[in-house]
This record gives structure tokens, C-alpha cells and sequence, in this order.
């Protein structure tokens, strides 16, 4: 059985939302695409993954 701890971890590790700073080639969530919710959503979200 998962419980919710578990599951938000692997969510976080799988968004790369853990990550303390990384490029924009070993940003998983490109491969997928970000949100665009605004004019800076874009950006929002790859600083949120310690990208540049």
C-alpha cells in the first residue's frame, strides 16, 4: 500500500521540484512541456527546477 507521503515524494522527485540547480538539458519536464499560464509561467516553472 502507498500512502500520501509517498506519493507526494515521488511527484516531487519525478517534477524535479527537489532539485537545488541543474541546465535546461537535464530539465525532465521539457520533454513534456511547461505550463503557460501567463507571461512568465514559462519562466516560473524552470526556475522552479533550478534552471537559468
Amino acid at each position: 500500500m502507498v500512502d500520501r507521503r509517498q506519493v507526494l515524494a515521488f511527484r516531487v522527485r519525478a517534477q524535479q521540484l527537489d532539485r537545488a540547480q541543474g541546465s535546461l538539458a537535464d530539465t525532465a519536464v521539457l520533454d513534456i512541456g511547461v505550463q503557460d499560464t501567463g507571461p512568465d509561467g514559462g519562466r516560473w516553472a524552470l526556475a522552479t527546477r533550478g534552471s537559468t
